[in-house]
């Protein structure tokens, strides 16, 4: 059951929401970080340029990493270093999977074990 929708319009389904102290009040957040990218990883992403151009612009925020199966990605030392790089300035990085059912389980096999 998602937790809510934004199309048109955004709309959240309330009853799935923890309870709000009463001296607070729900605000969403209306305007959206435009300096994030989805990385797709895909058989031999470590071995070019791309995801370092991408992992080492300044102007990043945020990062997602669409990992294979529950969250592998390559294990390259290059690339482990070049994420945690990444992080270490700030970036904000949110590993997902690529598959269309599942869940991501980082640590689970080798390929995930490092974040």
């Amino acid at each position: 059951m998602p937790l809510g929708n934004c199309r048109r319009k955004y709309s959240v389904d309330e009853r799935l929401l923890r309870k709000i102290p009463q001296n607070k009040v729900f605000t969403t957040q209306t305007k959206l970080e435009k300096n994030v990218v989805a990385v797709n990883f895909f058989p031999g992403i470590q071995d070019g340029e791309i995801l370092q151009k991408i992992l080492t612009d300044k102007s990043l925020k945020g990062v997602v990493l669409m990992a294979y199966g529950s969250g592998n990605i390559p294990t390259k030392p290059e690339i482990i270093q070049l994420l945690k790089d990444t992080t270490a300035r700030g970036v904000v990085a949110y590993v997902v999977t690529q598959c269309g059912g599942g869940k991501v389980e980082l640590g689970m096999y080798e390929t995930s074990a490092c974040c």
